[in-house]
């Protein structure tokens, strides 16, 4: 899995997002581009016509949400505890990562062990149980991921291979907390190609209106 991980350094996915909480669960675009290193990621969302809904951009230490609808510009930490505004994806760099790469990232962990024959659990220094992986029985592939302390859940299917890598192009983001469920469609996928610094610039509309995360 480490290994999943490290190939992919930087990823460009388009596609659909579909949920019961846009438009009666209308189907919304969405292009999704992310480098490891530098850490960024870029998620657009909008309406089928066009029409923006959502831009979020992400780097190791800062998050900012430009939310259309609201005529509203967020900003905040990244890791300070708390989600995306309707995505129910937490604020950390390691799940993002997982999310954006279409396959399951570990999260820092101290130790690992194998729960099941298809479930493994990382374990951090206080031996707190953090992460669980569980994997398809009929071959390697990771089926899902549960991050404990977000409380928040990736099922990945339909997966494809370039080459030596994996990436899965049907996601579901499950938060219960949040009462949030995402189903991401990727119909395109491209992976360790160049992408300009440009993409992760945010260009905030004059009259959006400045809010702090946790704020709202």
């Amino acid at each position: 899995m480490d290994r999943q991980g490290k190939a992919v350094q930087t990823i460009v996915s388009s596609g659909k997002v579909s949920s019961g909480e846009w438009d009666a669960g209308t189907e919304l675009s969405t292009l999704i581009i992310g480098t490891l290193d530098p850490f960024r990621i870029k998620i657009e969302i909008t309406h089928p016509w066009g029409r923006p809904l959502l831009h979020i951009l992400m780097t190791e230490s800062t998050i900012k949400i430009l939310s259309f609808s609201e005529k509203k510009f967020y900003t905040g930490k990244t890791g300070k505890r708390g989600t995306f505004t309707m995505l129910g994806i937490p604020i950390d760099p390691a799940i993002i990562w997982s999310f954006v790469r279409a396959y399951p990232v570990l999260l820092p962990h101290f130790d690992t062990t194998a729960t099941t024959t298809d479930q493994i659990t990382c374990i951090n220094s206080k031996k707190e149980n953090i992460q669980t992986v569980d994997f398809y029985p009929k071959h390697s592939y990771p089926r899902s991921s549960f991050f404990m302390k977000a409380d928040a859940e990736l099922f990945f299917s339909d997966y494809n291979e370039t080459g030596t890598i994996v990436y899965a192009r049907k996601i579901v983001v499950n938060s219960p907390k949040d009462k949030t469920r995402l189903l991401f469609v990727f119909d395109r996928t491209t992976v360790n190609k160049p992408v300009p610094d440009e993409i992760f610039e945010m260009e905030v509309p004059a009259q959006f209106q400045a809010i702090p995360l946790g704020e709202e």
